[in-house]
């Protein structure tokens, strides 16, 4: 095979590359030219994510993209973790039809590139009506985060349980919950309506690793939080408290961390905090214990979603981040929705995204997602 068609086979095939992709395509800019007709060339110029697959056909190249294709690793997998068929084909959807089958960077690669097909002047003038105190400067800002923005429904997070499953590899969760957090970040990080509504995000970030995104959530975010939803306020204040190692007004919150609160998962999240807040392993052990024999009858949750306990993965790396005596006390090697492969990939991790860049598909949003940086539209949204 020739080598310019594997390279191109292992993009479609979802394996990240380790050279950007302006870089390689100018590097190999003659030997393409030679080796694809003129159509050909400009369309894996111009639109690559649409174009290999069609050149590889072409090539006879056979493509068979990663984890797409492997049903007996999932077969295993299902086995071993006793996964219900229903998740199992809810896995199988996502690997095929929603991109599950694409790492980090293709995957933003091909969300960047559909974006291009709207027409930013028709949503440009949407956007000026409906939004009058925004300049125009903020305005194409906000259009240019637009494409991660779309996304962030949750679709990170399902697209990393489906590939956790489907190929065996604890760290894929690990990696797109990161991204789910960051975006959500990106859409959330300041707003004001509901903030209490945040703290989700963040045990989320915690769950995968990622203090990063969960301590930029605290330090764009409100505290103490005065307004919103009374139960929701008060586990909000709790976690933002902790991370701001402010342990003397986490104290303040136990007697009313302490009173019976329904449903009955709230207070197992409850239960942890207060054994973060008065140094019990005991309790911390107790509330997460609790967090996962609930966390299947969370009537909101999606059926994927109930697959792993992630709040109680955050809960135990919240707590585990205060003092490591603190989840002494607590049996990791239980099975699902306890998820002990990924608890073992997050005590070796100290940085889910640290060989990922998105620099050659897109500055603006490698700055926000990987770097962090607060968006200049930001400014101009309603506090």
């Amino acid at each position: 095979m020739h080598s310019l068609l594997a390279d191109l086979k292992a993009l479609a095939e979802g394996y990240e590359s380790a050279e950007p992709w302006e870089t390689w395509f100018a590097r190999n800019n003659q030997s393409l030219a030679s080796l694809l007709n003129r159509g050909d060339y400009l369309r894996l110029k111009l639109r690559r994510a649409e174009a290999i697959p069609d050149i590889l056909k072409k090539f006879d190249v056979v493509c068979v993209p990663r984890a797409r294709f492997d049903a007996e690793l999932l077969r295993s997998t299902a086995h071993r973790m006793k996964l219900s068929k229903e998740e199992q084909s809810e896995i199988v959807n996502i690997m095929q039809n929603k991109d599950g089958y694409l790492g980090i960077a293709p995957c933003f690669e091909k969300l960047i590139e559909a974006d291009k097909r709207v027409d930013n002047s028709v949503r440009f003038n949407n956007l000026a009506g409906a939004l009058p105190t925004w300049s125009a400067e903020h305005i194409r800002a906000y259009i240019a985060d637009m494409p991660v923005m779309l996304d962030s429904s949750g679709e990170w997070f399902f697209r990393g349980i489906a590939r956790r499953f489907a190929l065996g590899d604890a760290a894929e969760l690990g990696r797109f919950a990161s991204i789910q957090a960051r975006v959500n970040w990106l859409m959330w990080g300041n707003k004001r309506v509901e903030e209490d509504s945040n703290v989700s995000y963040v045990l989320s970030a915690l769950a995968a690793k990622d203090f990063s995104a969960a301590l930029r959530f605290v330090e764009t975010g409100t505290f103490p939080l005065i307004e919103g939803d009374p139960a929701r306020k008060l586990i909000y204040n709790s976690v933002y408290a902790i991370l701001k190692k402010d342990f003397e007004y986490l104290k303040s919150l136990v007697p009313a961390l302490s009173k019976r609160s329904s449903p009955a998962w709230r207070g197992a999240i409850h239960s942890c905090l207060i054994g973060i807040a008065q140094q019990s392993p005991d309790l911390v052990a107790e509330g997460i214990q609790k967090s996962l024999k609930l966390h299947r009858r969370i009537l909101s949750l999606s059926v994927l979603t109930k697959t792993i306990g992630f709040w109680a993965h955050g809960l135990f790396e919240l707590a585990r981040w205060v003092s490591p005596d603190l989840v002494s006390q607590f049996n990791v090697e239980q099975p699902l929705p306890w998820d002990a492969d990924f608890q073992k990939w997050a005590r070796q991790c100290d940085a889910p995204l640290k060989d990922i860049s998105l620099a050659h598909i897109a500055p603006n949003i490698h700055e926000a997602i990987i770097e962090l940086r607060i968006p200049s539209w930001w400014d101009a949204r309603p506090q």
